[in-house]
């Protein structure tokens, strides 16, 4: 297994670049709803008006306040986003509920997994607004019990981890943050929970990340063009550091598709109007997968905690360092789940390919491909990383050029000098490339993970 110890406790203490906070407009979101709903426009609710029918169709019993926010907008809303131009269909929102209502009630046997996946189809089948109006109508007796008979349903009835994530996935992709932060009052698994991260001794350290961090929210793009260079590719190696966690293996996959494939990553990300993120992924077998994130990050002081973009960037975040991590964690179950893991693992979940791997054995080193092979990779887009274990092979490692239980990218490879270029996913800007000569290069690493997506 490899996990970047150093880079990991190096980041953990810092207290810069960006953060992001999921936030939206509570209340407001929910004057919105109850406009749906009673098909009003905004401009024919009184304020006072608008706060009681909120109180009822929520049942928080909390006042809106505020100017009322349509949904598919706020601070977080992506490209696409602004006030929906989808119709409420009243008699949809109401036959949602009460089938929603009956398949809660159950029968002789209680909720089964059955019930579940009608109120699953049931809610699918329904736009964004009146999804919102459907989880509004609902109480917080009728939400608890939903939650609860998904993930400990009588008798095994409930859904497996899989099972919830697509749906919740689903319901991210639609809702409003009103409604989307009422429901996260009801279940871990709209968020992947970073407690986790470090292991026992983070959980015991209160300056831990996993103690300090809280969900955070900034102004941010979902892909920053340089401004030296406008015409370059929206995504770049320099556009993403290793942070405070483990994940190399995946940060490191993450720069050489951004080095060799950067289309990939563009392709692999949507903007949903509601502010969230689609993520294509991959399972083990190479089919495709759909996680649906919010933006908000796991941050410090306003800064986010795990992957980072360059030190001294102005202007806003750079998102899809932080997407694609978000999203591997949410497909795994938590942001602990992506410590320590092989590249070849991030290959397939980022690009659903099924790499070569080389890999040597307790006392041996693997032997990689020639630099003739190494190159023509490269030349046609092809992925290579490169893996140390918890030994000093080379002198490269006792002055301190590669560090152990890490994971590299191959960036170029000079087939005349003999030498090849890595790069450590710490970032660019402070850790420049390695070029070490094709020697160093096959006595270094014990596995090499290769790959042409």
């Amino acid at each position: 297994m490899i996990v970047a110890h150093d880079g990991a406790v190096r980041a953990s203490s810092e207290r810069g670049a960006t953060g992001l906070e999921y936030a939206g407009i509570l209340a407001a979101a929910a004057v919105v709803v109850a406009a749906i709903i009673l098909g009003i426009t905004r401009t024919d609710i009184p304020a006072a008006v608008s706060c009681e029918v909120g109180k009822i169709l929520t049942s928080t019993g909390e006042c809106a306040g505020g100017p009322p926010v349509t949904y598919g907008s706020g601070p977080g809303a992506g490209p696409g986003g602004g006030e929906s131009q989808e119709p409420v269909d009243q008699q949809a929102v109401d036959d949602a509920l009460d089938s929603v209502r009956t398949e809660l009630e159950g029968g002789f046997f209680g909720v089964r997994s059955g019930n579940l996946d009608e109120i699953r189809d049931t809610l699918s089948d329904l736009s964004g607004p009146e999804l919102d109006a459907v989880i509004a109508g609902m109480s917080d007796d009728e939400l608890e019990k939903w939650v609860n008979e998904l993930e400990d349903g009588w008798l095994g009835s409930g859904w497996d981890y899989q099972a919830r994530r697509d749906l919740w996935s689903m319901i991210v992709s639609k809702a409003s943050t009103e409604t989307l932060d009422r429901l996260a009052s009801f279940t871990d698994d709209l968020q992947p929970d970073f407690r986790d991260v470090g292991g026992d001794g983070a959980r015991e350290d209160p300056e831990s990340v996993a103690n300090q961090a809280e969900w955070t929210d900034i102004p941010h793009e979902l892909f920053v063009t340089d401004a030296d260079d406008p015409d370059g590719p929206a995504v770049k190696p320099t556009d993403l550091r290793q942070g405070a966690i483990g994940d190399c293996w995946l940060i490191a996959t993450m720069g050489a598709i951004a080095q060799q494939q950067p289309g990939l990553i563009e392709d692999a990300i949507t903007a949903n109007d509601n502010g969230t993120y689609t993520v294509r992924l991959y399972t083990k077998d190479g089919d495709p997968v759909y996680v649906t994130v919010t933006p908000d990050l796991p941050g410090i002081d306003g800064a986010p905690v795990f992957v980072k973009n360059p030190s001294g960037r102005d202007g806003p975040a750079e998102l899809w360092p932080h997407l694609l991590e978000k999203a591997a964690a949410q497909y795994r179950g938590t942001y602990g789940d992506i410590e320590s893991d092989w590249p070849s693992e991030a290959i397939t979940m980022l690009t659903g390919t099924d790499p070569q791997t080389y890999q040597g054995g307790l006392f041996s080193n693997p032997d990689p491909p020639s630099l003739s092979s190494l190159s023509a990779t490269l030349n046609t887009g092809g992925l290579i990383l490169l893996s140390t274990d918890n030994k000093d092979r080379t002198s490269l490692y006792s002055d301190g050029t590669i560090v152990q239980r890490h994971a590299y990218y191959v960036q170029s490879v000079d087939e005349s000098n003999g030498t090849v270029t890595i790069v450590n996913p710490w970032g660019l800007q402070s850790y420049p490339p390695i070029t070490m000569s094709y020697e160093d290069f096959r006595a270094s690493f014990i596995r090499y993970d290769v790959a042409q997506p």
